[in-house]
C-alpha cells in the first residue's frame, strides 16, 4: 500500500509540472508578444510624434465588435461608430500607459505572469473563472491545464479558443502592470498634519449669515449694452474660457423618398388581386412566403391584450377561417385570416432537463437518451434522481429540474409554443432549441385565457424605383445647377425646399446634429472649405416610427456654411456667450452703483428694493452653501470676515451678495487626527485610476487624424 501512496504521489506531481509547463509556455509568448509599439506605416495618428498605428486601432474593432457578437448585442449604425470610438481609446491609452512604464522601468517578469495564473499570487480573473475551477469551487491547475490542451485538437473550437487566452493574457498582463503603476502614484499620496487640521477646521467651522441677493435678472438685458471692442477685450482676457477645437458649420436639404400614389395603389392592387387565393389556400404559411408578405406568419398565439390594429375586435368575434379586408393600416394593405382559436395558460410551471449536442452524430445520441430516458418518466422514474444525473443546466439540476413558472414571452418561441399550444398539464415531451435539447414536464397550468392565432397578407406601401430615381434625379439635378452656397441657398427658396443647419462637424464626427449618423457626410463637410456645395447626393436610411419596421430613404445635399479654426475662438464663433458674459459684468457694476455707500444690510436691500435673506450652519468645505447654492465667491469672503462685519459688494454667479457675518461656531480640535487623514486619502486614491491618466492625456500632443482614411 506505500508504494502505490508513493505512485499516486508522483503522478499528482507529474501532472502539476506538466500543467505548469503548459501554462509557462504560453506565458512566455505573452511575455514576447505583449507591449510592442506598432511601427509608422498606416498611421491613424499620432502622440507627441509618435504614430498611432491603423492595424492595432481595427484589431481593438474586431475585439470589441466580437465580444458584442458574442453576448448577443446588436451592431447598430451607431454602435459601430460607438467601437470605434472605443478601440481610438483603447489605443491611446495603452500607448500614454507604456510611455510611462518604460519613463520608470515597471515590466511583468516571467515569474510575476507565472503566479497570475497558477501560483500563489492569482488574478482575480483567474480564480473567478468557472472553466478553471474544481467541483468544489476552487482553482484548479489540472482544469487550466486541460483547458489549454484544447488548443492543439485540430478543431475550430480550439483555435478560437487559443485566440481568446491570449487576448485573456494581455488584458491579465495590462491589467497588472497598470495596477503597478497606480499603485506607485497612490502609496506617493501623502497628507501632512498640518493639511488634515486645517481640513478639519474648515469643514467643522460653521457660520450664520444675513445677506442681501440683487440678481442680475433684476436688471433687463435690453437695458445694457456691449460694444464689439468690450467683446474683444473681454475674450483677451479670457482665452481659456473660449478654446475651441477645428469644425465646420453646414446646410442641407433633405429629399425625402416617399411613396406616391401610384405606389398606394401598386399596394392595394396586389392584395385585392390575392385575396380569392388568401380565402381558399390550405397552406397560410406557404401562401405568404410565395406571396412575399411583409408580415410573416407567427406560431404564437395572442391573447387580446396582445394584439393591437384595427381589426382587434373583429378578430375575436369571427369564425376560424373568416379573412377582414383588406384594410389599409400602419403604412401598410392588409387582409387577415383567422386560423385558431384555444384558451391558454398565461404562465405554467415546468421542470426539465437540458441536454447539450456540438454536432450530429452527438444529436442522436442525445435524441436517443432523452427518448428512453422520456419513456421510463412516463411509466413513474424519478424526475429530481434524473434531472441530477443527466441534465446539463446548472441553475435547475440540483433543484429537481424544477424552472418555476415561465410565461410565453419568456421562453423561446420553440419553448412557448410546445409549453403553451401543444401540451397541458402532466404532459412530458421533448422540444428542441439550436444545440440544446429540452426534455419537459409542466406541473401545474391553468388555461384561462381565451387566444387566437391569425395570418397577415400584406404589402407595404414603399416607393418604387421609379418613384426613387425620380426624387434622385431632382436632387442631382438641383447639385448640377447650383454649385455655390449663394446659388444653392436662393434656389432652396425659389423652389420652397427647406434648407437646415448642422453646426460644429468635427474631423472625427460621425453623429450630425439635426441629421443623424453619417461618416460620409460629416467627412466631405470637414475636407471641404466654406462654400463648397457637394457635386454627390448622399443617402440616409432610418427606421419609419409606427411599428412596422419599414426604413425611410432621405437623399441629403450639404453644403459648407462657414468655418472655426482650432485655437480661440473668434467673437462672431461664441458672440452669444460673450453678450450674456460682458452683460453680467456690465450689470454687476450698475447693481454695485445702486448700492452705493449703504454699510448695513437693511440700506442696501432699500436701495435696490430687495430683500434681506438669513442663512445658517455654512462651511467652507462645501460645494455649494445651503439656500445660496454654489457661489464660491460668497463663500471665500464670509470665512474671511470678522463676526458682526458686513462685507463690500460681492460679484457672485447669480447677482450681487452683500453678506454680514453673524457668527462663527469654531471647530473643535480632531479627536481622531489620523481618520481625517484617511478621509482625505481615501478619495484621492480612489480618483488616481482615472485621473491620472486624465493628466497623461492633458499633457500629450494627441493628433487623432482617423477622418483621412474614411470613405465619401
Amino acid at each position: 500500500m506505500a508504494v502505490i501512496e508513493k505512485i499516486r504521489q508522483r503522478v499528482g506531481l507529474v501532472v502539476f509540472l506538466i500543467a505548469a509547463a503548459i501554462v509557462s509556455f504560453l506565458l512566455m509568448d505573452a511575455l514576447n508578444t505583449t507591449n510592442q509599439i506598432t511601427g509608422n506605416a498606416n498611421s491613424i495618428g499620432s502622440i507627441d510624434g509618435e504614430s498611432i498605428n491603423f492595424q492595432g486601432y481595427q484589431a481593438k474593432i474586431e475585439q470589441i465588435s466580437d465580444n458584442y457578437r458574442n453576448n448577443q448585442m446588436e451592431l447598430t449604425e451607431e454602435t459601430r461608430m460607438q467601437i470605434r470610438e472605443q478601440a481610438w481609446n483603447q489605443e491611446v491609452e495603452e500607448l500614454l500607459l507604456k510611455r510611462a512604464y518604460d519613463a520608470l522601468g515597471l515590466t511583468i517578469t516571467k515569474e510575476e505572469l507565472t503566479s497570475l495564473f497558477t501560483g500563489t499570487n492569482l488574478h482575480p480573473s483567474v480564480r473567478s473563472a468557472s472553466v478553471f475551477q474544481d467541483e468544489n469551487g476552487q482553482f484548479s491547475k489540472t482544469k487550466l491545464a486541460d483547458y489549454v490542451k484544447t488548443f492543439t485538437d485540430g478543431t475550430e473550437e480550439g483555435k478560437a479558443r487559443q485566440r481568446q487566452w491570449k487576448r485573456f493574457e494581455e488584458s491579465v498582463m495590462k491589467d497588472e502592470i497598470k495596477q503597478k503603476y497606480t499603485n506607485l502614484v497612490k502609496k506617493a499620496i501623502y497628507i501632512p498634519s498640518w493639511y488634515a487640521k486645517q481640513f478639519h477646521t474648515d469643514k467643522n467651522k460653521k457660520a450664520t449669515i444675513d445677506y442681501v441677493l440683487v440678481p442680475y435678472s433684476s436688471i433687463q438685458d435690453a437695458d445694457v449694452t456691449v460694444t464689439d471692442a468690450e467683446l474683444k477685450a473681454y475674450l483677451n482676457k479670457n482665452k481659456e474660457k473660449f478654446k475651441q477645437k477645428a469644425s465646420k458649420n453646414m446646410e442641407f436639404i433633405a429629399f425625402d423618398v416617399i411613396p406616391t400614389g401610384a405606389d398606394s395603389s401598386a399596394a392595394q392592387k396586389t392584395i385585392a388581386d390575392n385575396m380569392e387565393a388568401f380565402i381558399a389556400t390550405d397552406d397560410v404559411a406557404r401562401f405568404l412566403l410565395v406571396q412575399n408578405s411583409d408580415t410573416p406568419l407567427s406560431d404564437k398565439y395572442f391573447t387580446k391584450e396582445e394584439v393591437t390594429g384595427l381589426v382587434k375586435d373583429s378578430l375575436f368575434t369571427a369564425g376560424i377561417g373568416t379573412v377582414i379586408g383588406p384594410y389599409y393600416e400602419a403604412g401598410a394593405y392588409r387582409a387577415t385570416r383567422l386560423l385558431d382559436r384555444k384558451m391558454i395558460a398565461d404562465s405554467a410551471k415546468i421542470r426539465q432537463i437540458v441536454f447539450t449536442a456540438a454536432d450530429a452524430a452527438a444529436a442522436s445520441k442525445v435524441m436517443a437518451t432523452a427518448d428512453s430516458l422520456k419513456a421510463a418518466l412516463e411509466k413513474g422514474a424519478d424526475f429530481a434522481a434524473a434531472a441530477a444525473q443527466f441534465s446539463g443546466d446548472p441553475n435547475t439540476k440540483d433543484k429537481g429540474g424544477d424552472a418555476g413558472y415561465v410565461k410565453p414571452d419568456g421562453v423561446s418561441p420553440e419553448l412557448a409554443k410546445a409549453i403553451f399550444y401543444e401540451h397541458k398539464s402532466g404532459d412530458i415531451f421533448t422540444v428542441p432549441v439550436g444545440q440544446n435539447l429540452y426534455l419537459i414536464q409542466i406541473t401545474a397550468a391553468n388555461a384561462n385565457k381565451e387566444a387566437i392565432k391569425y395570418g397577415s397578407f400584406s404589402q407595404n406601401v414603399e416607393p418604387s424605383e421609379q418613384t426613387r430615381s425620380a426624387i434622385f434625379a431632382r436632387a442631382q439635378q438641383f447639385a448640377t445647377q447650383n454649385t455655390t452656397l449663394e446659388a444653392f441657398k436662393k434656389s432652396a427658396a425659389d423652389q420652397t425646399l427647406a434648407t437646415k443647419k448642422a453646426e460644429g462637424v468635427e474631423k472625427n464626427t460621425y453623429n450630425i446634429p439635426g441629421l443623424g449618423i453619417s461618416e460620409e457626410i460629416a467627412t466631405w463637410v470637414f475636407t471641404n472649405e466654406p462654400g463648397t456645395v457637394s457635386p454627390r447626393i448622399f443617402s440616409m436610411e432610418e427606421e419609419i416610427k409606427d411599428g412596422s419596421g419599414r426604413r425611410k430613404t432621405t437623399y441629403i445635399l450639404p453644403a459648407v456654411s462657414s468655418a472655426k479654426a482650432e485655437g480661440t475662438a473668434t467673437v462672431d464663433d461664441v458672440r452669444t456667450q460673450l453678450e450674456a458674459e460682458v452683460k453680467k459684468e456690465k450689470k454687476a457694476q450698475q447693481i454695485i452703483a445702486k448700492i452705493g455707500n449703504a454699510t448695513d444690510l437693511q440700506a442696501v436691500a432699500a436701495a435696490t428694493g430687495q430683500q434681506t435673506a438669513s442663512a445658517s450652519d455654512l462651511d467652507f468645505n462645501s460645494f455649494s452653501l445651503a439656500d445660496l447654492g454654489r457661489e464660491p465667491k460668497v463663500q471665500g469672503t464670509l470665512f474671511a470676515l470678522k463676526p458682526n462685519t458686513v462685507s463690500k459688494p460681492i460679484i457672485g454667479d447669480k447677482g450681487v451678495y452683500v453678506v454680514k457675518a453673524n457668527a462663527f461656531t469654531d471647530a473643535q480640535p480632531p479627536a481622531n487626527l489620523a481618520g481625517v487623514k484617511t478621509e482625505i486619502d481615501q478619495p484621492l486614491k480612489q480618483s488616481v485610476d482615472f485621473s491620472l491618466l486624465q493628466a497623461l492625456t492633458k499633457s500629450a500632443d494627441i493628433e487623432d487624424d482617423r477622418y483621412k482614411t474614411r470613405r465619401f
